[in-house]
């Protein structure tokens, strides 16, 4: 008994369309694949781009409350209000001064 060890041939033309049928359903998974990812990809671009407008907004926001506070906080240690302060008020004020010249170089 003999196997026949080889199939029957197709035609051409039917391995022709078999071949063209599978190169556009590669292609068409390829594109939507791609597609996909880059729409994915802009998405993510945009988010990103969102949240750090709002991080520069929230920085600048908050470097201006830092100068109002900085600004507060050198009015409230001034001298004429420290002056006014209970505390300088109980002070008793020296009998003697004496000055100290900086500008004097020791020898």
């Amino acid at each position: 008994m003999r196997y026949k060890s080889l199939q029957t041939r197709k035609p051409l033309s039917i391995e022709i369309k078999k071949t063209i049928t599978y190169l556009l359903i590669t292609l068409t998974t390829i594109i939507i694949g791609l597609s996909a990812y880059f729409i994915l990809a802009i998405g993510s671009t945009s988010q990103k781009g969102y949240e750090l407008k709002q991080l520069q907004l929230e920085n600048n926001q908050l470097r201006l409350e830092g100068e109002e506070l900085e600004s507060e906080l050198t009015k409230t240690l001034s001298y004429p209000k420290v002056e006014q302060t209970a505390e300088a008020k109980k002070m008793v004020e020296p009998e003697n001064k004496v000055y100290i010249d900086s500008t004097k170089k020791k020898r």
